[in-house]
């Protein structure tokens, strides 16, 4: 049985979100899809994870950037020390604004060796409890990230927690 290289681990992990998002919010899990360059090339949408599929009229709109990060150990955050967490979210920020409609960010992360998933967003969801609130300093300027469990807000119904 061979290992599984870092990158496949993490293609991985970007296919499950956007399989685990699409069932969320479409209610198809082919709605959305792996940006198969991991975000590299610019299409329509930024990010990670974006909709491959036309979304009908009655679905909710793309409005989210998704970023996901997998591994990174050495990296694992705490109430003291997130500069990981502010450094991949500043990325996702400054792509947020150069796109017209993208503008909830979702930092979707999984740390080697820690149990659960991180959800970084931009937005306070309803009726979810929240993990903690970061402060993320931008060129003068204060963002606050909502921090929350990845798969218990995938228990909640979407428009109930974002619309």
């Amino acid at each position: 049985m061979s290992k599984q290289n870092s990158k496949e681990i993490g293609n991985k992990f970007e296919r499950r979100v956007a399989k685990d998002l699409s069932k969320w919010i479409y209610n198809d899990p082919h709605v959305l899809k792996r940006e198969p360059t991991s975000g590299a090339i610019k299409h329509v949408y930024s990010g990670d994870i974006f909709p491959m599929k036309q979304i009908r009229e009655d679905q909710p709109n793309w409005n989210m950037i998704v970023e996901c990060k997998y591994g990174y150990a050495q990296f694992t955050p705490t109430l003291l020390n997130y500069n990981i967490i502010e450094k991949w979210y500043l990325k996702v920020l400054s792509e947020a604004n150069e796109t017209k409609d993208q503008k909830t960010i979702m930092l979707i992360c999984n740390f080697k060796g820690k149990k659960g998933i991180l959800l970084c967003t931009n937005k306070e969801l309803s009726g979810i409890h929240c993990k903690c609130v970061l402060c993320i300093r931008n060129n003068g300027n204060i963002e606050w990230v909502f921090c929350y469990d990845y798969n218990r807000m995938l228990k909640y119904s979407y428009k109930e927690v974002f619309c």
